[in-house]
């Protein structure tokens, strides 16, 4: 069994997620990655250090840079747009890490860009006195597989339905723009109601009892649910 990776093992603030993921990559076997690998910022006086806009405007801690590195593999979301993901990606190329791509749950439109944004930022080659002196040689870090949910979805609302997996990969589209159409027929049978989210939040509600309550979870250390046992 050959397990690619672990994703983010660990939780809580980023000063915590430094220093004991550091501590975990060490002593484990199996990579570790990361969609929220964000830089560490000195403690704020009002506890920030998770996420939010206010992280934004706090200083770096640039001994926990120096200090920790808490994951091989790096697999950021496309939310900040290609051209920023990409100045990402070769960050982290520079840093020798692995790279992939994170999935929250994209349609089409999305995957779209996502399938783009590897096409044109993923593995290329770099000068030559970057890697090792060897002109024409890659750079010393592996590209791995997008994480997707795409082929959960029962459809989509592009034009044509969902895009076709080959051999469990997805091609590029290749039309104007994106290489999509949304099919507003479809945005109108798919769109929000409130008695779709009803259904959707009774089905959330008996996986909570069900499974998560029934089995005697609680909230432990930096926030995570784990499971207790009897």
């Amino acid at each position: 069994c050959h397990i690619e990776w672990i994703e983010e093992p660990v939780g809580g603030r980023f000063d915590h997620i430094f220093r004991a993921g550091h501590r975990l990559r060490l002593l484990s076997p199996i990579p570790i990655s990361s969609h929220a690998w964000l830089p560490p910022v000195v403690k704020q006086p009002d506890e920030r250090g998770r996420y939010g806009d206010g992280t934004l405007d706090a200083a770096l801690d640039v001994d926990a840079l120096r200090r920790y590195q808490p994951a091989d593999i790096s697999a950021p979301d496309a939310y900040a747009g290609p051209l920023a993901l990409k100045r990402y990606y070769d960050a982290a190329r520079f840093m020798g890490l692995g790279i992939g791509m994170h999935s929250a749950y994209e349609l089409g439109p999305a995957t779209a860009i996502r399938l783009h944004i590897a096409a044109f930022a993923f593995p290329y080659e770099m000068p030559y006195h970057i890697v090792w002196g060897r002109e024409g040689a890659f750079p010393p870090f592996s590209a791995h597989p997008l994480d997707a949910h795409y082929n959960q979805w029962e459809s989509d609302v592009i034009v044509g339905g969902k895009m076709v997996y080959d051999q469990g990969f997805l091609a590029v589209p290749t039309g104007p723009g994106l290489g999509i159409e949304l099919d507003h027929e479809r945005l109108a049978h798919y769109a929000y109601t409130e008695q779709k989210a009803t259904v959707h939040t009774r089905h959330i509600e008996a996986i909570r009892a069900t499974h998560l309550e029934a089995l005697d979870w609680k909230v432990e250390r930096g926030g995570w649910r784990r499971y207790r046992a009897r």
